[in-house]
């Protein structure tokens, strides 16, 4: 079974001044998975409040537009896709991703204010459509089992909680167990962190050559992967839809000796209990979730 990367040697924990507080401007996002933007579909999706499109292109590379004609206002959804963009079903005109827009009588209008439809910065990784509101250099996700390896399907939970509650708690020692269904110790290596990653380490109880490995690729997304008898992991993304307290959390995983199948719906639960009035109690200096707090900025 393959599995995400062994971790690399890791020096004692990180204290919490040593961690440095994140100071990227915003997130990548999971708003599809990969098998729902099909070639010649426009899919709606919602994203932190913007309303987008996401379709595939000529080439098969997905796309996120602005859901609205930047023009008159009206929903793009009923749109055809075109070789260059999306073309409206209501006036006929052609909006591309490269900044143009063509009236039904093939004048070009190239830049001008009022006439383009925004795109936004979109990749794919592992299964999952990630989408970022500014210029973005891809996340460094590190190399995952292929889906056939998966031993559940992709999964999509509404969830009532705040956006940073499936991250605080992966980084929960007491919460991470029950979730994973395996006993893991409170104090974490950090291995690393920067602006844009995090990686916390615990050991397993009582079984010294297992590990699992929280990482975070910004507060939206993340992996869990454990070593040695519990082998396999999971892919999370969460996706804040606007409204408050209102979150899509879609996960996959794979492996063996923990219950990663059930590990989603755990997640879903644990999550759902926590709300922005309910802070949890940092009960350490250097406990994960102290580590978190740091390094998104509330601590």
């Amino acid at each position: 079974m393959a599995v995400m990367g062994a971790p690399a040697p890791v020096d004692p924990v990180t204290p919490q001044a040593e961690v440095p507080v994140r100071r990227s401007a915003s997130n990548w996002i999971a708003a599809a998975w990969s098998d729902d933007v099909v070639a010649g579909a426009l899919v709606p999706t919602r994203v932190e409040g913007m309303d987008l499109l996401l379709y595939r292109d000529a080439d098969g590379h997905v796309r996120a537009a602005d859901r609205r004609c930047p023009r008159r206002g009206y929903p793009l959804t009923d749109g055809s896709v075109e070789p260059t963009g999306i073309r409206s079903s209501v006036d006929g005109w052609l909006w591309s991703f490269d900044g143009s827009a063509t009236e039904p009588s093939g004048v070009v209008h190239r830049s001008e204010p009022g006439l383009v439809l925004r795109h936004h910065a979109v990749t794919e990784v592992h299964g999952l459509v990630l989408v970022c509101g500014g210029e973005r250099v891809p996340p460094d996700v590190p190399r995952l089992p292929s889906p056939e390896a998966w031993i559940s399907r992709p999964t999509t939970r509404a969830v009532a909680s705040h956006p940073l509650a499936v991250l605080e708690s992966l980084a929960d020692p007491c919460t991470l167990s029950y979730v994973l269904g395996v006993g893991v110790t409170g104090e974490p290596r950090v291995p690393v962190a920067t602006d844009d990653v995090l990686h916390l380490q615990f050991a397993v109880d009582r079984r010294p050559e297992c590990t699992v490995d929280v990482r975070a690729f910004g507060t939206l997304l993340m992996s869990v992967s454990a070593t040695g008898h519990n082998s396999g992991g999971a892919l999370i993304g969460t996706t804040p839809t606007g409204a408050d307290e209102s979150l899509e959390l879609r996960t996959c995983a794979w492996g063996g000796g923990a219950d990663w199948a059930g590990m989603a719906g755990r997640l879903a639960e644990v999550v759902a209990a926590v709300r922005r009035d309910q802070e949890r109690v940092v009960p350490a200096r250097r406990s994960g979730l102290a580590v978190v707090r740091t390094w998104i900025g509330r601590a």
